[in-house]
């Protein structure tokens, strides 16, 4: 990544400097305003350290100046103590975070990576609102404003390990959404592995969910790892989750509520280490009224829901 570090002090400069490009960064120092401009325009970096006391132009008017050139830069402010109030005053301005002196190299590579992975996000949101003006893509999931409300709650939920429900029409990007929150997650270097509940026979949705040993049943001559089991140390997506038997429900409940599972045939449960995010084009509770979904699963499932994609 090319960061670019904006301070006249050339000594904090060199020591961010140092801690940056071993973390495997490119830097650009800028001492001032002006020459931060250039250097802004000749190599477009990823991310800005600021110091808003510049010697040519201070306080807010050095950050809203950036912002109005690059308005998806993010850009990490640096303050002393005495200027923390500025710091949350440039926030509100459209700052992405700010750093407090002495620096502290943790600290910094911290914020850096997160400065990172919202400017993916934007990139990503673009992407989404140019695809959103094809009304053919599959995954169209609506109008720009619902796009950003919908990755504000994929980047609210994305770092944890909630398990995340997805309610909207068919067609509406619910898969796409699912890959944006293992993408965004710790979880991201595991696999992600998509189950399509509808379309699996009831009699194999366990078998396909759980796996089972050799022997478990006629036909049975290997022992096959079930999709939680390949699952293991990422994401499961379930679409479609409201298809599920009853009988399948109750085991995945059983699964959300131990982390381990029971291969078919086997005598031993198997820990499993996975995140769970469900989809359905139905809303639950209506399932859940006509009997025909858990009420208990609906729970655990909806530990944290996005609807009303459209």
């Amino acid at each position: 990544m090319i960061v670019l570090i904006v301070d006249d002090d050339i000594n904090l400069c060199n020591i961010l400097s140092e801690v940056l490009e071993k973390a495997g960064n490119r830097c650009i120092i800028s001492n001032s305003f002006k020459d931060a401009i250039k250097k802004i325009e000749k190599e477009n970096p990823d991310v800005i350290f600021l110091d808003l006391n510049l010697p040519d132009k201070q306080g807010l008017d050095v950050l809203k100046s950036i912002k109005s050139n690059c308005e998806e830069l993010p850009v990490i402010i640096i303050t002393g103590y005495a200027t923390i109030e500025n710091a949350v005053e440039a926030m509100k301005a459209g700052a992405f975070d700010y750093l407090v002196k002495p620096l502290d190299k943790e600290k910094i590579i911290l914020t850096l990576q997160k400065a990172i992975n919202f400017r993916m996000m934007k990139k990503e949101l673009s992407l989404l609102k140019r695809k959103v003006e094809t009304p053919s893509e599959e995954f169209l999931i609506g109008r720009d404003k619902k796009i950003v409300e919908v990755l504000s709650l994929v980047e609210k939920v994305a770092p944890t390990n909630l398990t995340v429900l997805l309610q909207g029409e068919s067609g509406v990007g619910k898969g796409e959404i699912a890959k944006l929150i293992h993408r965004r997650s710790n979880r991201k270097e595991g696999p992600f592995i998509v189950v399509d509940c509808g379309s699996i026979p009831d009699t194999l949705i366990e078998s396909e969910l759980f796996g089972y040993e050799k022997g478990a049943f006629t036909g049975a001559e290997r022992r096959k790892e079930g999709m939680f089991e390949l699952a293991n140390n990422g994401t499961i997506f379930l679409d479609e989750v409201s298809n599920l038997p009853y009988s399948a429900q109750a085991k995945l409940l059983r699964v959300l509520q131990d982390k381990e599972i029971h291969p078919l045939g086997s005598s031993r449960p198997l820990k499993v280490d996975v995140r769970v995010i469900a989809a359905s084009n139905t809303p639950l509770e209506e399932k859940v009224k006509s009997g025909s979904f858990r009420e208990d699963l609906f729970h655990r499932l909806n530990e944290f829901m996005i609807y009303n994609l459209h």
